[in-house]
């Protein structure tokens, strides 16, 4: 999937992983995004969140633009992140 993060005001040229851990490794070598635990803007491009996130929520945050989804065994309805098809079947 092609990379969105904006540095100096262009999208990255790379492709990145449609995993966790792809992602991951992406923003630290490319991006300088690094694992000292400050809270990091999301500079995907078109993404309206501007509050700072956890160093540690980066990544799934992430995974909701480059269009994974979860499916809910029982209704087949499709959700962005993993811990929100948990959280629905809970309710269901």
């Amino acid at each position: 999937h092609p990379c969105r993060w904006v540095t100096d005001n262009a999208p990255c040229p790379y492709s990145v992983s449609r995993s966790r851990l792809g992602i991951e490794s992406h923003l630290r070598a490319y991006h300088q995004v690094s694992d000292d635990g400050r809270p990091v803007v999301c500079r995907w491009e078109g993404c309206a969140k501007r509050r700072p996130l956890k160093r540690e929520n980066l990544a799934r945050h992430l995974l909701t633009h480059v269009n994974v989804k979860w499916e809910c065994p029982e209704c087949k309805k499709l959700f962005a992140r993993s811990d929100s098809v948990q959280r629905h079947r809970r309710r269901v």
